[in-house]
């Protein structure tokens, strides 16, 4: 559930300044969105853009999965060197092949923190 419903007392404006202190600390930030009906779970960075850099995002994950997914991506994308049609390996031992994406609606918390000039990878796991 997410943390407005979790606890009523958080406002928009409080979530917005959590999101930008974590980016300020760390670099970027992870967005988990839970699966439902129909539609699998997904994450996304939120932070790279501020970089010139596009935003991650991967798909039908646990959330622990896609943290160590796209904060080894993330970081490997911060030092040069990735970008589209691009492969990695991270620390899960998994290959993951990096590919545009057209669409980028779902990445509300990006949208919001940069607007509609954000562009993303969606990682896909290869091996």
């Amino acid at each position: 559930m997410c943390r407005m419903c979790d606890d009523p007392s958080l406002s928009a404006a409080d979530l917005r300044a959590e999101m930008f202190a974590t980016i300020e600390q760390f670099g970027w930030m992870i967005q988990y969105v839970q699966a439902e009906p129909g539609f699998p779970s997904f994450a996304y960075t939120v932070g790279l853009s501020s970089r010139g850099l596009p935003e991650l995002h991967v798909a039908d994950m646990a959330i622990q999965d896609a943290g160590t997914v796209l904060n080894d991506l993330a970081g490997q994308l911060v030092e040069g060197g990735l970008g589209a049609c691009d492969s990695a390996t991270c620390s899960n031992g998994h290959e993951y092949l990096l590919g545009e994406m057209v669409d980028v609606s779902d990445l509300l918390g990006a949208l919001e923190a940069y607007g509609s000039q954000v562009r993303a990878l969606n990682a896909s796991r290869l091996r």
